[in-house]
């Protein structure tokens, strides 16, 4: 991707310079649901607090097990038009074995310049970015 901006990702959490604040796309939702019949479902939600609408958005979460590497399939979610204060739901199934998840990719457009970050650190489920 020719136009692409690359943003580094810091021990903290997001970081970089650029087009927008990648802190301003957050990870406000990380639950998990217990089925009836003892299957698991994760359900999460990124939130555009970015004040701007982005374009050809594209959230990629990994979910991992114990030792951080993936399992099961991964929950993507994609909008072609992010406004912010909005919600960008997502769910994936959980494999017995799976204890968190990593942000893996984010991707939008703004102002006609693609910016991707990622991969995150790992988090537990439950841990949200507020």
């Amino acid at each position: 991707m020719a136009n692409a901006v690359r943003i580094a990702e810091g021990r903290e959490g997001w970081r970089g310079r650029g087009i927008a604040d990648p802190a301003g796309l957050r990870l406000t939702r990380n639950a998990v649901m217990r089925e009836a019949l003892g299957g698991r479902t994760w359900s999460g939600a990124v939130t555009n607090r970015t004040g701007r609408g982005l374009v050809d958005v594209i959230v990629l979460v990994r979910i991992l097990d114990g030792e951080g590497r993936p399992v099961g399939a991964p929950a993507i979610a994609r909008a072609s038009w992010f406004p912010p204060g909005i919600d960008l739901h997502l769910q994936a199934r959980l494999p017995p074995a799976a204890t968190g998840l990593r942000l893996s990719l984010l991707r939008w457009t703004v102002d006609g310049r693609t910016v991707e970050t990622g991969p995150g650190d790992p988090r537990p489920f439950g841990a949200v970015d507020g």
